[in-house]
């Protein structure tokens, strides 16, 4: 999935760069906030600026979070650490974190495969509509379980949900297996036609959302 790195905080980040930051809730979900590098304290703190979506959000020292952020050169950059230092106005909070000694690494975005159930349609053959359920998605295609079983190489449109967003993706079948039960099929599907917007939409839900399963597992 990724490689460990010796974290050198000054070489990785800059100033302003946005940052997933998911953190845990009373309630045992998780939040995640966009936010922002204010400051590289040394090489094991950061301070980062965070706008609020809920004011029952709560923030205290030594409370575990987990960051997020994309860079050009080297891929997802997956960062865990702790709050040390907390100063919020309104609807704002800035935070000062500080980091575990390695950062996980993912150079190739578009080949982890992110274990997810969600609802898909699938409209293929005209007009007809098929419902199914996802079982792993990446930026390249998804694994799909549904009752009817389509022709491999057929174009598709998929129709899935993703952070309450609705996303239409065109896709190609690469292979159709019937299931152990004979009563459902599972399609390996390619993404097709993506734009550069739709991808890094999708591999930011992909990281996201394993940030937030991480965090729900500790």
């Amino acid at each position: 999935m990724g490689r460990l790195m010796k974290k050198n905080l000054k070489r990785m980040l800059k100033t302003g760069d946005q940052l997933q930051l998911h953190i845990g809730t009373n309630s045992g979900d998780t939040h995640t906030l966009l936010s922002a590098l204010e400051t590289i304290i040394d090489n094991d703190k950061i301070v980062i600026n965070a706008r609020l979506t809920s004011a029952e959000q709560t923030f205290y020292s030594n409370k575990p979070v987990s960051l997020t952020t994309q860079k050009e050169t080297t891929g997802i950059l997956n960062m865990n650490g702790h709050i040390t230092q907390v100063d919020r106005n309104g609807n704002e909070v800035v935070l000062v974190v500080s980091l575990s000694d390695n950062i996980e690494q993912t150079q190739r975005r578009e080949d982890f495969r992110l274990p997810i159930l969600r609802e898909v349609k699938i409209a293929a053959l005209g007009d007809q509509v098929l419902e199914g359920v996802t079982q792993n998605i990446s930026a390249g295609g998804m694994r799909c379980m549904i009752q009817t079983p389509i022709e491999e190489g057929q174009t598709l449109d998929i129709i899935v949900t993703l952070d309450l967003f609705e996303y239409t993706f065109k896709g190609r079948v690469l292979e159709t297996i019937n299931h152990e039960n004979q009563a459902s099929f599972i399609l390996r599907i390619a993404f097709e036609e993506l734009s550069p917007v739709e991808k890094k939409k999708l591999v930011a839900f992909i990281f996201s959302e394993q940030s937030r399963q991480k965090m729900m597992s500790k």
